[in-house]
């Protein structure tokens, strides 16, 4: 008995920090199995939505081009070929093409596409009108922060297209225009923040107001 009264407060300190040595290894194993679920509920996430995650190609269109396979930057309407390759429906789809920002010629071509682009399904006459006011944009704005409307050095147009998914994402499809046969697929970004019509906003003076916490991002440096 006096052993146990002298020992007492010793045996209590081994109780106690073997209770905070398991309570710390419950913790951990907690923590873990909330990571995981994390980790899988964001993986059944990532698959339901590329389930339904579209993909535009764009090529050129059969009167994109002028006699003798140049570009016809003259024309008042361009044309594209549109094709959902994805794996998705299409939805609130609208356009841009821009000529080269150095050319010293800054008209561009917009349109807005009201009907959904399918799966599989290929829309071989898309026109984009020579329009001030449908989609009023600036060459100089960026797509996804990194990909100017304006067409780069070597190229002549550049076509810009963006796109909702069901789940209301934004995602871009980019191309250059070269020749008559030749373009080039530049990006096909997915879980974009801003699509054109956002990037509308931006350039219209009546959007300014409502598009404050883009005008960071609204020129290139």
């Amino acid at each position: 008995m006096d052993w146990l009264t002298r020992n007492i407060q010793t045996i209590l300190s081994i109780i106690s920090a073997f209770g905070t040595m398991l309570s710390a290894i419950v913790a951990s194993i907690a923590l873990k199995q909330v990571s995981l679920s994390r980790k899988q509920l964001q993986l059944m996430t990532d698959a339901t939505y590329d389930a339904q995650k579209p993909l535009l190609v764009i090529t050129p269109g059969l009167r994109t081009m002028a006699p003798g396979g140049k570009i016809d930057t003259e024309t008042k309407a361009q044309f594209v070929e549109l094709k959902n390759v994805g794996t998705g429906v299409a939805t609130n789809i609208v356009g841009a093409m821009f000529l080269c920002g150095s050319s010293g010629n800054h008209k561009y071509f917009t349109s807005r596409f009201s009907d959904p682009l399918m799966q599989g399904e290929k829309n071989e006459r898309v026109g984009l009108a020579l329009s001030e006011d449908v989609v009023r944009l600036d060459g100089r704005q960026k797509v996804d922060n990194h990909y100017t409307l304006y067409a780069p050095e070597d190229a002549v147009m550049r076509v810009t297209v963006t796109y909702h998914d069901i789940f209301g994402r934004k995602h871009a499809s980019i191309c250059d225009f070269f020749t008559q046969w030749e373009s080039r697929s530049v990006a096909f970004l997915s879980n974009i923040e801003h699509d054109l019509e956002d990037l509308r906003l931006v350039s219209s003076n009546v959007g300014k107001k409502r598009s404050k916490g883009l005008l960071l991002s609204r020129f290139s440096s």
